[in-house]
């Protein structure tokens, strides 16, 4: 099962949405998708698990049941991927898809990248090959310690705060 989350930003996140829809729809994702789509406007036609928000108890179920994560770049999904060992995608927000108020999304999802954390989409294209590598992959993004993680997240943002 994947679970997608696009967060409880206000800003809708139809790109992604429609995106792994239209996947699920031609056949492309074959796996069971699980989705929680937040304030996005595009309503889901193929996939059948669709929620707005999950209760934390929920939320977390999911992650631990789940197969593969794909998210907006928010640190806490980050967090959760890390401790419940789940290979992890993000794929951020961007200011000029009206996803966000500026692209600082883009520069959280590089600086993980570049950490060796997860898997970064910045052409949603390329979400479906992605997918594949992360399935093929397994977890190995996700073995840093949570302490070095922490960390390097405290740094990261304290380095963009200046």
């Amino acid at each position: 099962m994947i679970f997608v989350s696009v967060g409880a930003n206000p800003h809708p996140f139809d790109r992604l949405v429609k995106k792994i829809d239209d996947m699920v729809g031609s056949g492309e994702l074959k796996e069971e998708v699980i989705l929680q789509i937040g304030t996005t406007k595009y309503e889901p036609k193929h996939i059948k698990r669709v929620k707005v928000f999950w209760g934390p108890g929920e939320y977390e179920d999911v992650l631990k049941n789940c197969t593969l994560i794909i998210s907006h770049a928010g640190l806490g999904n980050a967090m959760l991927a890390r401790d419940y060992k789940k290979p992890f995608i993000l794929v951020p927000r961007r200011k000029e898809y009206g996803e966000h108020i500026d692209n600082h999304q883009l520069q959280i999802a590089k600086y993980l990248e570049d950490s060796g954390f997860c898997q970064v989409v910045y052409d949603i294209d390329k979400l479906p090959a992605a997918i594949k590598k992360a399935q093929a992959d397994g977890a190995k993004f996700t073995e840093r310690r949570k302490s070095e993680l922490v960390s390097d997240i405290k740094a990261y943002v304290a380095s963009i705060m200046d």
